[in-house]
């Protein structure tokens, strides 16, 4: 069966308009932006929606706005499509984003540390010049050895793949290493963050964080999560903590963090947050890896297709249950019960089916999974053996569509076949 992580973007990612138009359409992510102002205390959705850039930029506005973008992005996509992933992960700040939608930390805690964390950053680097930049086509090792030669403090922040590392520090010293490594064949290109992250210079920061981290109420995980910075699956929430404060002072290895997906099999990856940036990164790094983004309703259709959960998709469902009724053998003799178990539930089946053609609609998830259940009362009743009910559901339906197996209610009728 295939595997799926659920990924969350970091900052970076911000963009004046993000999570406008999820708003627009589902009355879910209008309420996660509308709980974000009263929690906040200011209005978040208008620097979102409206800007101006700078504003949205800096860091004590941009890591609320991803979490809120993220959060909302998230809410919606359950609700439509109600998929349980294997893992989580979030890039960077991303972390927080991933815990909020794992259940681990309530968003109303999440939304006053993402504030707290930005103020602490901007705090510790006050009149200090800081500068992030993006190096492409050089090696990690090459781009170390250029941060330990120049004078000042530079480090190595984020491996985001192969072909692509973050450095930060103080701004002499990022733009003294960006010409030397331009000077090696490198590119490079400033990114829109407001401090250091990822480095000593936010030692002060990460203190006062550990602090905030440590006043925070943890749940139980739905989800594993995945660490970017010891790159360990962690099945709690309390192996998952240090890092909401780590990612200030230490390096984020998302590179690491592809590779552990394709050593552990995950084969489908969906982005839900601003921007699709992690979807170009993974597709970068491994073909293992089908990659989805989600962040506004244009996406809807493209995930529902390429997940096979559109309705044309959901529509063969119901047609294959109708057909294994049809085709199958009948092996119970008493009239009666054929009549309530067999016969009955195929008509309502055949019923809904005309309905929704007749209204033009397409098949919801739910009436997907009440089509399967109704199969499995129906095979039950005909008395098929396990053998040939497991092959009906798998040579069928479960062997064209295995996401459909990542619907727990779907998995249950699967292991009692």
């Amino acid at each position: 069966m295939s595997k799926i992580v659920f990924l969350f973007p970091g900052q970076g990612s911000q963009y004046v308009g993000m999570g406008k138009t999820l708003c627009e359409k589902y009355s879910v992510a209008k309420g996660v932006f509308n709980e974000a102002n009263e929690v906040l205390g200011y209005d978040l959705k208008k620097i979102c929606f409206n800007g101006p850039h700078d504003k949205l930029s800096e860091t004590v506005n941009t890591q609320p706005a991803i979490l809120a973008s993220s959060v909302a992005a998230f809410r919606v996509f359950n609700e439509e499509f109600g998929l349980e992933p294997d893992l989580v992960a979030g890039h960077s700040f991303g972390a927080l984003s991933a815990l909020v939608c794992a259940g681990s930390i309530s968003f109303k805690d999440a939304l006053k540390l993402a504030r707290l964390k930005g103020e602490y950053a901007e705090k510790a680097t006050a009149g200090k010049k800081s500068l992030m930049m993006a190096v492409e086509d050089l090696k990690e090792d090459a781009v170390a050895k250029v941060c330990k030669k120049v004078s000042g403090e530079v480090y190595v922040a984020i491996i985001n793949s192969p072909k692509q590392i973050v450095i930060s520090g103080a701004e002499a010293a990022v733009e003294q290493a960006g010409k030397e490594l331009l000077a090696l064949g490198a590119k490079t290109e400033r990114l829109y963050v407001s401090a250091p992250f990822h480095t000593p210079l936010l030692k002060a920061a990460g203190e006062k964080a550990m602090a905030a981290v440590k006043k925070i109420k943890l749940q139980k995980n739905k989800w594993p999560i995945l660490s970017t910075i010891d790159v360990k699956l962690h099945k709690d929430a309390k192996g998952m903590i240090n890092d909401l404060y780590f990612d200030l002072i230490r390096p984020t290895n998302w590179l690491a963090a592809v590779q552990y997906m394709v050593k552990n099999k995950i084969t489908t990856g969906i982005e839900i947050g601003p921007k699709a940036v992690l979807k170009k990164i993974v597709e970068n790094t491994t073909d293992k890896i089908n990659m989805h983004s989600f962040i506004s309703p244009r996406d809807m259709d493209d995930v529902k297709k390429s997940l096979k959960l559109d309705g044309k998709s959901k529509e063969e469902v119901l047609i294959a249950c109708l057909r294994i009724f049809a085709s199958s053998m009948n092996y119970n003799h008493n009239q009666e019960d054929f009549e309530l178990g067999a016969a009955k539930p195929y008509r309502e089946i055949r019923e809904l089916l005309d309905k929704l053609r007749e209204k033009k609609a397409e098949p919801t998830m739910e009436n997907v999974i009440w089509s399967l259940e109704k199969l499995e009362v129906i095979l039950n009743t005909k008395k098929l053996d396990a053998k040939e009910k497991k092959e009906r559901f798998y040579d069928e339906i479960f062997n064209a569509n295995e996401i459909l197996l990542r619907f727990p209610r779907i998995k249950n009728i699967a292991d009692r076949l």
